[in-house]
């Protein structure tokens, strides 16, 4: 009876080990999965894998992220060749922010609803300094009553997503205009990347 009964549970654990991973959604999805966190998710650790070790499935997924943070068409977007690079810093000296190519976009996700928004801010003001060739100081003001939600279908759903941001539960533009980043620390060598 012993032995009839290790050989079964040999034979289920043989199964269990033998058992196929769950097929893999496509890049895009991987995207939200991996972007959520989404660890419960049953292609979480199959979406990691191709990623790692399947070179076409890997370009697909980076265009589907850049995709997602410009709102442009995955067919239309070229991943750069990866090259060395050698960083230079300009001259030492203090550099002063373009303010009007400057902006900040980021994407506001509703998991509830799964409906992501793209939206933009302005800079009021910013610039680098830099000392023998380390960034030494570094200062961005954001206009946080900038914020404009871009690509919605109606004009009502726009200003109800910047009234929302705007508004005392998220940024609370009216308490907190500005938003400051500032450089606290920075490397002393410049790296290739």
């Amino acid at each position: 009876m012993k032995r009839v009964l290790v050989l079964f549970t040999s034979v289920i654990l043989l199964i269990a080990c033998t058992e196929e991973p769950p097929p893999v959604a496509d890049p895009c999805k991987c995207v939200d999965i991996i972007n959520n966190h989404d660890t419960l998710n049953l292609t979480f650790d199959s979406c990691l894998h191709k990623m790692q070790f399947d070179p076409k499935f890997s370009l697909a997924f980076k265009k589907c992220q850049y995709a997602q943070i410009t709102g442009g068409d995955t067919a239309n977007i070229v991943i750069p060749e990866k090259k060395n690079v050698e960083l230079k810093l300009p001259a030492d000296g203090r550099y002063e922010l373009n303010l009007e190519k400057s902006q900040i976009r980021f994407i506001g996700k509703n998991s509830i609803t799964d409906t992501k928004h793209v939206a933009l801010l302005r800079l009021s003001t910013g610039f680098i300094i830099t000392k023998d060739t380390t960034l030494s100081e570094a200062e961005f003001v954001i206009d946080m009553n900038s914020l404009t939600g871009t690509k919605f279908e109606d004009e009502e759903s726009r200003q109800n997503f910047e009234g929302d941001l705007k508004g005392e539960k998220f940024f609370n533009t009216e308490k907190y205009p500005t938003a400051t980043l500032k450089l606290l620390s920075a490397n002393a060598h410049i790296y290739k990347i």
